[in-house]
C-alpha cells in the first residue's frame, strides 16, 4: 500500500510571497481538525496533534483524500490558505507516485 508523506509545517505567505507573521499552515489545519465536529474524531485528533507539532503524517490514499477534502471544502479557511495547503498536498501526492 502506497503511503503519502504530508508536512504542512510551512509559513503562510501573503500575495507578495512574504511570510505572514505567526501564520503556519499546519497549525491552522491542526486547529480546525481538532475543533471540527465532523469526521473521524480519533483520527482527526491524532492528525491535529502531529500537525501542531510540525511532524510528518504518513497516510494512505483514502486518508490523504480525507485531509485534502477537509481543507478544500472548509468554510473556515481563506482561499490563500487553501491554495497553499493544496499545493503542498499535490506535491506530496506527486512525489509518492
Amino acid at each position: 500500500m502506497t503511503k503519502i508523506a504530508i508536512n504542512l509545517n510551512k509559513p503562510l505567505l501573503d500575495l507578495d510571497g512574504a511570510e505572514i507573521p505567526n501564520a503556519n499552515i499546519g497549525k491552522a489545519v491542526a486547529a480546525q481538525l481538532a475543533g471540527s465536529n465532523k469526521g473521524e474524531a480519533l483520527k482527526f485528533y491524532d492528525w491535529a496533534v502531529a500537525m501542531h507539532k510540525g511532524e510528518d503524517l504518513s497516510v494512505d490514499k483514502s486518508d490523504f483524500k480525507k485531509i485534502y477534502d477537509f481543507i478544500k471544502d472548509s468554510d473556515v479557511f481563506t482561499n490563500i490558505l487553501k491554495a497553499q495547503a493544496i499545493q503542498i498536498l499535490d506535491a506530496a501526492e506527486k512525489s509518492a507516485q
